[in-house]
């Protein structure tokens, strides 16, 4: 595991002189607390403390993130909203989903564009998911191979199977599937079109015209952005409409009676 310590500094919850001498470093990129200490006993925000992080946040240019796992119910948008915050960022955990790992997350509308921003220029390739961590973060690659589904299209012939995303490295794999089972689609999401590998649109252009799927990774990619550049990716025009509609209504028997 990483040594976060190394990479973060911990401060007392109500301790804003605290808070203050770690931001002065000049290396703390963003502030991350619960509006309420929760993980062990319970410990209330002292008068004054959420509004003199606001105030620290913004004079260092630190970006002020509240993590409402718990505090949700406190109220219609959690303690946050109901308690008058103003945080950069808005997180809400597992709580959202029963128990399991799902999240949801909020920006500021200015920091929200900047990010999409900055993410519509990233090249594609691996999701962040135990990128750059010791051993992948425990994540073993080989599990993601389109290959393993393979069996489950066997087993299965009359389930509908859609692989996500071009499936980088193993796209020959999933090509190859879809070519050989009935009850497969590939998605084409999660990638800007212009980085799609050549094979993709070859296929898509050729056998696999109907076993294609429109897919955008909103909000990190946005719809109107992607049709954009697939209209210049080397689709051909005849097939725009198969990708973008047709094939979804057949995949999912939308047309069955």
């Amino acid at each position: 595991m990483a040594d976060l310590t190394q990479t973060a500094v911990c401060c007392e919850f109500n301790d804003l002189a605290g808070v203050e001498t770690a931001l002065a470093q000049g290396d703390v990129a963003a502030i991350l607390t619960e509006p309420v200490m929760t993980n062990s006993c319970m410990v209330l925000p002292e008068p004054g403390f959420h509004e003199g992080l606001r105030k620290l946040a913004t004079r260092y240019k630190a970006l002020l993130i509240i993590d409402e796992t718990h505090t949700i119910s406190s109220g219609l948008g959690g303690y946050t909203a109901v308690h008058g915050l103003d945080p950069d960022i808005f997180v809400v955990g597992k709580c959202v989903a029963g128990g399991m790992p799902t999240a949801v997350w909020g920006l500021r509308p200015k920091l929200a564009k900047d990010y999409l921003d900055f993410n519509a220029g990233r090249l594609s390739g691996h999701s962040g998911m135990g990128t750059g961590l010791p051993g992948g973060g425990g994540l073993r690659l080989k599990y993601s191979q389109p290959i393993h589904i393979d069996d489950v299209a066997v087993d299965f012939p009359d389930m509908t199977i859609i692989l996500a995303h071009p499936s980088w490295p193993w796209t020959d794999e999933a090509l190859s599937m879809a070519l050989h089972k009935e009850n497969i689609y590939i998605d084409l999401s999660g990638w800007m079109p212009k980085y799609f590998p050549p094979q993709v649109v070859q296929y898509a252009n050729g056998q696999l015209r109907h076993k294609m799927l429109f897919g955008s990774d909103f909000p990190l990619i946005k719809p109107d952005k992607w049709i954009a550049q697939f209209k210049d990716a080397g689709f051909k025009p005849e097939i725009h409409d198969l990708i973008l509609k047709q094939n979804a209504i057949r995949a999912l028997r939308l047309d069955a009676k």
